[in-house]
């Protein structure tokens, strides 16, 4: 796979639509890109998408 360089939030937002479309090992592969290139970021990522997640599937009714 050709490497393709993101923000952190474009990262974080990819890996996030990944896993809501069940591409899990695409997101996870993100994940663990994202933790590659700053480790405490792994936090802020799951917190991230948690709440992404959460605002979407409110939307959805």
């Amino acid at each position: 796979m050709a490497e393709v360089a993101l923000t952190m939030p474009e990262a974080i937002n990819r890996a996030a639509a990944a896993y809501e479309q069940g591409r899990l090992d695409e997101a996870e592969q993100i994940c663990r890109a994202i933790l590659g290139v700053k480790a405490d970021a792994g936090e802020a990522a799951a917190a991230r998408m948690q709440d992404q997640a959460g605002s979407r599937m409110l939307s959805r009714g």
